[in-house]
């Protein structure tokens, strides 16, 4: 996170999967757009924040740093996959492993769902005729550490693997969405 805080005026750049999500929607995503910036002030105001830089990632969101009243950093930030994971500095209650979750979607669902999300992203490496079972052991390790049953996280992990690739190609992303597609067809070839 940057020291200091966003420039004067709040420019507003949205990384490139979420350039194409708002120009899909139109004059709706123009809307939303050209109301982020009051929409950030009211939040700064509401949960006592400083935003800062924006950061890298989100496909459907603005994604920034932010300093708590207290002074800790915080990201204002669903889905439980490789990318929402960082590390903070120091372990505390909540993530002594060092490292935690952003951006939850905040639904009840079957517990190997979160499981399913975290593997779809797995998608370099399931390639010819060893993808099954290249998967199938991510599940199995997933189970044993889990306790969730690895048929369930395997079958979530397509599910959202095939959903994942068929929404990104609604608002043109298709070289990404390509990736999970090809991989979700090795899969069941």
């Amino acid at each position: 996170m940057s020291d200091g805080p966003p420039p004067e005026g709040r420019a507003i750049r949205l990384q490139p999967l979420a350039r194409a999500k708002v120009g899909s929607l139109g004059i709706d995503g123009q809307a939303w757009l050209s109301r982020l910036p009051a929409t950030l002030t009211a939040l700064e105001q509401q949960w006592q924040l400083s935003l800062r830089r924006p950061l890298p990632g989100g496909s459907a969101a603005y994604v920034v740093g932010a300093v708590c009243a207290d002074g800790s950093p915080a990201v204002v930030h669903g889905d439980p996959h490789p990318g929402n994971l960082l590390r903070i500095r120091v372990p505390r209650p909540g993530a002594e492993t060092g490292f935690c979750f952003v951006d939850p979607d905040g639904f009840v669902a079957d517990r190997a769902y979160d499981l399913g999300v975290a593997v779809r992203a797995w998608t370099e490496q399931l390639k010819g005729s060893d993808a099954e079972r290249t998967l199938r052991r991510y599940c199995t390790r997933l189970s044993e550490r889990s306790g969730v049953d690895a048929e369930r996280i395997w079958e979530w992990g397509f599910v959202e693997r095939v959903s994942t690739g068929l929404y990104l190609k609604s608002f043109g992303a298709d070289g990404l969405a390509e990736r999970y597609l090809t991989s979700a067809e090795a899969l069941v070839c």
